[in-house]
């Protein structure tokens, strides 16, 4: 059971509504604006690369 705080008493701003005012409701972040499944396998051929030279040291 969860309660529903669209009908709570008070203030409805936060801490962090000032920064988020300036931006659209409906504006992506930036994490979800990046392609994480294209960034991956590369990432982690060169991260595997680094740890064998590393290792190879």
């Amino acid at each position: 059971m969860t309660a529903d705080l669209s009908t709570a008493p008070g203030p409805t701003h936060g801490v962090g509504d000032t920064a988020g005012s300036l931006v659209a409701a409906d504006a992506p972040s930036v994490v979800q604006s990046i392609d994480w499944l294209a960034i991956a396998p590369p990432t982690l051929t060169a991260l595997a690369a680094l740890i064998v030279l590393v290792a190879d040291l």
